[in-house]
């Protein structure tokens, strides 16, 4: 008779656990040196092995060699334990069993009894936030001062639901979420004994839409080789089309399409996943995940902890977050994130995540306010000085000179901090891009290329002489330039009182009618305060 995956290879000894050492082995000193307690609660979510390790504990107490940190396995009381049909361990479903009758005809009326056979007589009550508040209330008096030879083990997924009065009379563990990278050292070891011959990265996918459940992961494996054919290798697309998962490359498309701000691009893919029935909330958190993954490549690169990934999907990640700036990874997750938020309550998630896939589309284009400004403010002086003249209409006036960007009218200096720019662009320096933006001058001379910040702004500094980041300007400069340039960045010395905008200041910047006029017509957000420099009217 066949047994499900999840049965046959359910953990027999604590050693076997996956993902709850540090309980197991707590477990294991307390009963090594008799220090036991008599109620337990295990918290946490499902599928993590709550049930599963009160089993274990009630073997390591009535095993014939015991109580042994280390169970036999093979006496009677071992095996009727694991099989779930021993008469001194008693498994209730608290869902069934809510009631205070219920709690009294099961546990109550029956605690003067001794055991059966064994040395314990153990409860094991799951999901027990479920019982009533008058059943929790008659367990009050026995949990405080059970009978020797009765111990109890709740299981819960919802601990906040227990009451306190319970809490304070057992002591607690709580059951984490299994790394993904031991479920697949779990499911590889199941492979293997099976004799199933199926690839390392299908088993990742298998323990990726586990979600943190072992139990889970262990059914999604049955399900994908009752899919697969006998004797065949289950690869990557076996397991999409067995669970419907979404595929490595279609992420990698979409992600792709948001870099290169193709809208329509994006709106085709979601389409082709809608016709083939995919869960758009599912494909969110994946999305949500491999933009995770680029923000942690950005940030530390090839790092196998924290980026548990095959050597081809290692080089693919690493190659598209060149095409991002951290902080264009960081704002995109945060939108995805709402927009994973907003499709739950929507009533047609799809069209939700299609507006959040927009959004990420534009998200470049979205500058701050003091830049907006600033650039506002550079138009004005050079139109006031006659380098650009402007009809009412908005054309060139009349023997006027043409409209032309800086480079073509400011000295030969700024036309290449321009050209040194696009060239950074293209090569898609953003971070480096993004710090010289925010700087107060460029120069360029015969030997040096001078980045000067203002006091409020010198982290830029630290970005811009990074070695690698200095290199690469260096490199570019000499490209554009013709000539080797040595980087210089220094910070302009900040003669006006260090002060740091409030509270206080950052609602009264909310609430001015120009900003939230700004903040509305170009859907922004205020992300700093920078006080006016020294000289310059106030914008109010």
């Amino acid at each position: 008779m066949h047994q499900a995956i999840a049965r046959k290879w359910r953990p027999q000894r604590f050693e076997e656990l996956v993902g709850q050492e540090a309980i197991a082995r707590t477990l294991q000193n307390a009963i090594r040196h008799r220090r036991w307690h008599h109620a337990y609660i295990f918290a946490g979510p499902r599928g993590v092995g709550k049930t599963t390790t009160a089993r274990l504990l009630a073997k390591a107490l009535n095993c014939v060699m015991g109580p042994t940190p280390e169970p036999c396995d093979q006496c009677p009381p071992c095996r009727e334990i694991a099989q779930g049909r021993a008469l001194d361990v008693l498994e209730i479903d608290a869902a069934s069993h809510t009631g205070v009758d219920n709690v009294r005809q099961v546990i109550l009326d029956t605690l003067a009894l001794g055991p059966a056979r064994d040395r314990y007589r153990i409860f094991i009550i799951d999901e027990c936030h479920q019982l009533s508040t008058s059943a929790f209330n008659a367990l009050l008096k026995t949990l405080e001062e059970p009978p020797p030879h009765v111990l109890f083990v709740m299981a819960t997924t919802e601990l906040h639901k227990v009451p306190a009065t319970i809490l304070s009379r057992c002591q607690i563990f709580e059951f984490r979420l299994i790394p993904e990278s031991k479920i697949t050292e779990r499911l590889r070891w199941i492979a293997e004994v099976e004799g199933i011959s199926i690839s390392d990265s299908a088993l990742r996918k298998i323990a990726r839409a586990g979600q943190g459940s072992l139990r889970d992961a262990q059914s999604l494996l049955e399900q994908v080789l009752s899919f697969a054919e006998p004797g065949e290798l289950i690869s990557d697309a076996v397991v999409e089309a067995a669970l419907g998962l979404i595929g490595t490359e279609t992420i990698l498309a979409v992600a792709e399409a948001i870099a290169e701000r193709d809208g329509s691009r994006v709106l085709r893919l979601v389409e082709t996943l809608s016709e083939r029935g995919c869960d758009m909330r599912h494909f969110c958190r994946d999305l949500m995940t491999h933009f995770r993954n680029l923000l942690v490549a950005k940030v530390v690169g090839r790092d196998r902890e924290l980026l548990p990934l095959s050597d081809g999907e290692m080089a693919q990640v690493l190659a598209q977050a060149e095409q991002f700036s951290e902080e264009e990874l960081v704002r995109a997750f945060r939108v995805l994130a709402e927009t994973e938020q907003n499709m739950r309550y929507a009533s047609e998630p799809r069209f939700a995540l299609e507006v959040g896939l927009v959004r990420l589309v534009h998200l470049e284009r979205v500058r701050p306010l003091v830049q907006m400004i600033r650039a506002l403010e550079d138009l004005e002086r050079r139109m006031a000085s006659g380098t650009i003249s402007a009809s009412p209409s908005g054309e060139a006036g009349a023997g006027a000179t043409p409209p032309t960007p800086p480079s073509a009218t400011a000295s030969p200096s700024h036309s290449e901090v321009e050209r040194l720019k696009e060239e950074l662009r293209e090569r898609g320096k953003m971070l480096i891009l993004g710090a010289l933006d925010r700087a107060k001058a460029i120069e360029i001379t015969e030997e040096t290329l001078r980045v000067t910040f203002p006091a409020s702004l010198a982290i830029h500094r630290d970005t811009l002489l990074e070695p690698a980041n200095k290199q690469a300007i260096e490199a570019v400069a000499r490209q554009v330039c013709g000539r080797s340039l040595a980087l210089q960045v220094r910070i302009e010395e900040d003669r006006t009182p260090a002060t740091t905008p409030g509270r206080h200041t950052h609602t009264l910047v909310e609430a001015d009618p120009i900003v939230r006029a700004f903040v509305k017509t170009f859907k922004g957000e205020i992300v700093e305060i920078v006080a006016p420099e020294e000289g310059k009217p106030d914008a109010s």
